[in-house]
């Protein structure tokens, strides 16, 4: 089996590790099935802030992410060209320590990090306050803390390192953050039957009508795809390209990248021509500076053996 395809199947039980559990795994048969069926069922089977729904993929998100590092451990073991003392873990020596050098691994850790808010600037200052703003303590370490430290092992630790043995950088990268995009298609279940309890009370029922409340529930999920993707492709560079394999320094990047959010934009649409050029020119200075800052990030890197 290629290696895209080996990839490929890693990301499937990735995402079905979340229908181990009953109810998730008979709510999301039923919206294939039938979505008035699946529209029957509690909120708490559709609702990703749900306490229950939060445990249940906690315990396979966790689980999953801890099978990714036994299964990046024996990788790296296996290939045997470092010098990882005996009896410590080859990903920390690795991917969190490379070289074993601490000092180095958190100057590009936060090299990387202030890059990121260079490169973020424009939504920072265009949000203001707004991006302290989070739901309760639970949801606030799933967002900044579970996912970032399980998708970054997964998707670029493991995902990458499998890809880079025979392919390009640049081709690495790019399907990596395919697959983490598509790996949020598991958000589409729960759209889809909003989008047809909205559609009931709008227009009258139809068998026939389903089709087209997963074409909606498909477009309101393209943004997600959107942004996920450039997340990708945003630590999968960094990982890759800037950091020589720093774990530490993307789980960062990932972590900021979740907290601030994606660029608005909504600056486009004021009717003030000096707004516009305001917030124009600090999203196009954010840019600048992520680019100079990429230049720091790489030159504690050049000549390290």
């Amino acid at each position: 089996m290629s290696d895209v395809g080996i990839c490929v199947l890693l990301c499937g039980g990735f995402i079905g590790s979340f229908y181990v559990w009953r109810r998730e795994r008979t709510f999301a048969l039923s919206c294939l099935k039938d979505l008035q069926v699946a529209s029957t069922f509690e909120p708490c089977c559709f609702e990703s802030n749900n306490h229950t729904t939060f445990r249940n993929r906690l315990i396979s998100f966790t689980g999953y992410t801890g099978v990714s590092l036994l299964l990046l451990e024996y990788l790296l073991r296996k290939e045997g060209t470092d010098n990882t003392p005996r009896g410590s873990s080859a990903v920390v020596h690795q991917l969190l320590c490379p070289g074993g050098d601490v000092k180095r691994c958190l100057s590009v850790t936060a090299k990387s990090a202030l890059a990121t808010l260079f490169l973020f600037a424009g939504p920072l200052l265009e949000n203001g306050a707004y991006v302290f703003h989070e739901d309760e303590g639970i949801f606030v370490l799933r967002n900044l803390v579970v996912c970032p430290i399980g998708e970054e092992v997964f998707f670029r630790a493991l995902l990458l390192h499998i890809l880079l043995k025979r392919r390009s950088v640049m081709f690495s990268v790019f399907t990596s953050s395919v697959l983490f995009a598509l790996s949020h298609s598991h958000h589409i279940f729960p759209i889809v039957v909003d989008e047809y309890q909205n559609g009931k009370q709008e227009e009258k029922e139809r068998n026939d009508a389903q089709p087209m409340y997963w074409v909606r529930a498909l477009k309101k999920l393209t943004p997600m795809y959107m942004c996920t993707f450039a997340c990708g492709l945003l630590t999968g560079y960094y990982y890759s390209v800037c950091t020589n394999k720093n774990l530490l320094a993307t789980i960062i990047t990932h972590m900021l990248c979740n907290f601030i959010g994606p660029p608005t934009f909504r600056f486009i649409t004021s009717n003030s021509c000096s707004h516009r050029l305001c917030y124009g020119g600090i999203y196009s200075s954010g840019v600048v500076g992520w680019l100079v800052m990429l230049r720091n990030v790489q030159k504690p890197l050049t000549g390290w053996p």
